[in-house]
């Protein structure tokens, strides 16, 4: 299993980018994100974390030393992330979105898109996955709808929240 790709639209400091990681090869699978301090490694960890587990990963980000806010949790860290410029426009929106490869030809992707009010307060999340194979992605699965949720396919395919 790999991350091949990470995008980030009005994400803290990113209006929009992509990262896009190699396939491991020849017993090479580290990927390194470099930069200066202030440069957004840290945003791309915590999009990571909450593209893949929504308000269950507030608690992995405190414990692996990032700040949340005990008092108040998911909604106060989210209207936090959404890019103050985006905010200063009126976007109701930002996302996330993290395509994990099982194969070279088989992979799943998830997008996590959180929409706020006019006021910066956040009201609302949608997840969507889609099965990829061979580049042709499958039908659009919602996360909570039709008995399907994401948890139970990362924990069943990929890596629960409660071992990263």
């Amino acid at each position: 299993m790999w991350i091949s790709t990470i995008e980030l639209t009005q994400f803290k400091s990113y209006s929009h980018a992509e990262f896009s990681f190699p396939q491991p090869a020849d017993g090479q699978n580290i990927a390194v994100i470099g930069g200066l301090n202030g440069y957004g490694k840290t945003t791309i960890l915590e999009a990571l974390y909450l593209c893949l587990y929504g308000k269950d990963a507030l608690p992995y980000l405190a414990r692996a030393g990032l700040k949340v806010d005990d008092y108040r949790g998911y909604p106060t860290f989210l209207e936090r992330a959404l890019n103050g410029e985006a905010r200063r426009e009126g976007a109701d929106m930002m996302s996330v979105r993290v395509v994990l490869h099982r194969t070279k030809t088989k992979a799943v992707d998830i997008r996590r898109r959180w929409f706020f009010r006019a006021n910066g307060q956040w009201h609302d999340e949608e997840t969507v996955v889609r099965e990829v194979n061979r580049d042709v992605p499958g039908s659009p699965r919602t996360d909570g709808k039709n008995s399907f949720y994401l948890s139970e396919l990362l924990e069943q395919q990929f890596i629960p929240a409660h071992i990263g």
